[in-house]
């Protein structure tokens, strides 16, 4: 299948993005199955794929900036005259809100007596849902600034990621729970198992917010392989200043592993994901036939981020594989169970795709003979 370079969205980034999120659903699926005795760092194989699961979360992060900027700043509005930004909130509101949904402790919808104050403590950890919400927030927040004080947009992301990034260490050592409720406080450490806390990790989505403003002022500018060169360059810069913000912070600070340093390896990870896009950019000019429900499942990551996680780790309705399995199976027979989760998210978001435009065509020619049946009596 050829990809459609005539369609309005930039087809490498929708690439990008499936692969984020198939990654993470592999990764995720393999975590919850795999049994404890093949988890070991000897094994060349664990640790490959454990080092690769680093990337999925600032790839999803940094892509969803990109996209949700881009389509911001496309139509180049006024901010309180863009419905980008309405949308923007209400997005805010809906990732947040699936966020908690996938983590209720409840049993039931009303089974409120049963939740121990444990599975309440787990209610309140903040995932990847939670961080892309606030920070799409943050990006319409930054935008509002930038146009009142009158001062480059680009300035005030940029700063912004970089100061996200260098003062996390600081931050995510604070004993938040002194300052703020729960619900709260788990968004700025990691003290009750949040796992991207919005320092460092919001970083990468302002980070993507500086990527798709370039991309709607920029128009076309991902088709040539121009584009794709600046993209390698960039990401081994900030490879670079990764390493150098390292052995600043040795050298006048403490010692510290490179692989625990969060400053360092937050902008190493940002190197890596733009280097990466760089590969799906040129893939996107060049590759004369990519199979399109790749593109397809780039385009409904969310649909796919919720289903895969209500099957692997359960909800109201589903038990979920961890509940059944348990991290009890092979290393083979976990990596089945991931490529055959992997095909079925593709498959979903295919069906998805195709019969969505006939859903919406059927309920709006049921609204127009309603409509005609009100007004005709």
């Amino acid at each position: 299948m050829k990809i459609n370079n005539s369609s309005n969205r930039i087809v490498f980034i929708d690439l990008m993005r499936a692969f984020a999120v198939l990654m993470m659903v592999q990764g995720h699926t393999i975590n919850a199955l795999l049994a404890d005795e093949y988890r070991s760092f000897d094994s060349i194989f664990y640790t490959i794929w454990h080092s690769l699961r680093g990337f999925t979360a600032p790839i999803f992060m940094f892509s969803s900036g990109t996209v949700f900027t881009y389509l911001l700043m496309n139509k180049n509005l006024p901010f309180n005259q863009n419905p980008r930004v309405w949308k923007g909130i209400k997005r805010f509101l809906l990732l947040v809100f699936l966020g908690y949904f996938l983590r209720s402790p409840l049993g039931s919808l009303f089974d409120l007596q049963s939740v121990s104050e444990q599975q309440w403590e787990v209610f309140f950890v903040v995932d990847a849902l939670h961080l892309i919400g606030v920070g799409l927030l943050a990006i319409i927040i930054l935008e509002f600034v930038s146009e009142k004080i009158k001062i480059n947009n680009y300035f005030i992301f940029c700063a912004t990621a970089a100061t996200t990034f260098l003062i996390a260490p600081i931050i995510t050592s604070v004993d938040w729970d002194k300052h703020l409720p729960h619900m709260l406080s788990a968004y700025f450490f990691y003290k009750h198992g949040s796992i991207f806390p919005i320092f460092p990790w919001i970083g990468f989505v302002v980070a993507g917010g500086v990527f798709g403003n370039y991309l709607a002022k920029n128009k076309n500018v991902f088709k040539e392989l121009k584009f794709v060169y600046k993209l390698i360059l960039t990401g081994l810069i900030f490879i670079i200043v990764g390493i150098a913000v390292h052995y600043f912070r040795v050298y006048y600070f403490k010692p510290i592993y490179y692989w625990n340093d969060e400053s360092a390896l937050s902008f190493y990870r940002l190197g890596v994901v733009l280097i990466l896009n760089s590969v799906m950019a040129f893939i996107a000019i060049k590759a004369l036939r990519v199979p399109d429900f790749f593109r397809i499942a780039g385009k409904h990551t969310l649909l796919i981020y919720v289903a895969h996680l209500m099957l692997i780790y359960g909800s109201f309705w589903v038990p979920g594989l961890l509940k059944s399995l348990g991290s009890t199976l092979s290393d083979l027979q976990a990596i089945s169970i991931a490529a055959a989760m992997v095909v079925v998210m593709i498959i979903m978001a295919v069906v998805v795709e195709t019969y969505t435009p006939a859903f919406k065509k059927l309920f709006s020619k049921k609204k127009i003979n309603y409509e005609t049946i009100k007004y005709d009596n």
